[in-house]
């Protein structure tokens, strides 16, 4: 349900776990055990995590739009002096470590390791970013969201 904002907290640098096959009673569970705050559309998840007896934080998320859900997120929290772009796995939630270029080669298309100087990567799932095009085009985004 909130796959998209929680690729975007995670842009933005925060710890953001997302879980889209778990039942309402495991995910407040999980949410408590690892005290995280609970996002969600869902009424009756809002309505049953505040029923329970160890009351997890839960917000419910107002808007359909992603962008404004950051918005919510960012202002209900006063998260905006802590954001920190880029510094985490868009894929797994793990903070990434720059990682020297020479140690990369096989891990990129040639045309990538020859234009690029700066790479990072996620010691988790594997993956290594870069600064693309979507590099340019997250930061176009970031900027408006932060606003």
């Amino acid at each position: 349900m909130l796959g998209k904002l929680s690729r975007w907290l995670r842009v933005l640098g925060f710890d953001a776990a997302y879980h889209a096959n778990i039942s309402d009673d495991d995910l407040i569970d999980l949410a408590i055990q690892e005290n995280r705050v609970i996002l969600t559309r869902d009424q009756n998840l809002f309505e049953k995590a505040k029923k329970n007896e160890e009351k997890p934080e839960i917000i419910l998320i107002k808007s359909e739009t992603w962008e404004e859900q950051i918005k919510q997120i960012l202002c209900n929290f006063e998260l905006q002096k802590f954001i920190k772009p880029f510094t985490r796995c868009l894929e797994c939630n793990t903070p990434l470590n720059s990682i020297p270029k020479d140690e990369i080669r096989h891990l990129v298309p040639p045309f990538v390791f020859e234009h690029n100087e700066h790479f990072l990567f996620c010691k988790n799932c594997g993956r290594v970013f870069w600064k693309g095009t979507h590099f340019t085009n997250m930061q176009k985004k970031l900027k408006f969201l932060t606003e």
